[in-house]
């Protein structure tokens, strides 16, 4: 005794039996503008790890894949689906610290820096006051 199809499936058809396998392997085929937006996303990925060695924190680069049934118009059956394929990519924020500054005038709330160390004006200038009076050169 041999057992039924499920009702939801029509057998494999002569066109069905012509088809290619869809997979992530095959996406290239399918729709080269997608591997190539991918591509372009990973390499963004790549230089923003590279401008920034010392935050350790992941990029990422995700791909969604929706699937919708799709009924036969015809027979009701769902003999397709509709795959849709969403790209997406973060860079994490650089949380850094800027420099140390000093509050220059408390009234009005402007911030200074030394001019010859503006990473951290607490530590003070890397000359004395006389060395740099001097001009540019």
């Amino acid at each position: 005794m041999s057992e039924a199809a499920p009702k939801k499936f029509q057998s494999i058809s002569p066109r069905q039996a012509e088809l290619e396998s869809f997979s992530l392997e095959t996406l290239k085929v399918v729709n080269p503008d997608l591997v190539k937006a991918f591509e372009r996303l990973l390499q963004q990925c790549v230089v923003d790890c590279m401008d920034r060695p010392g935050l350790n924190k992941a990029c990422t680069v995700k791909m969604t894949i929706s699937l919708t049934p799709d009924a036969n118009p015809n027979t009701n059956a769902i003999d397709c689906v509709s795959v849709g394929i969403n790209l997406n990519s973060s860079v994490p924020g650089q949380d850094a610290p800027m420099a140390v500054l000093n509050i220059k005038d408390g009234n009005t709330g402007e911030l200074g820096y030394h001019p010859t160390n503006p990473s951290d004006a607490r530590q003070g200038g890397l000359f004395n006051h006389e060395e740099t009076e001097g001009g540019d050169s």
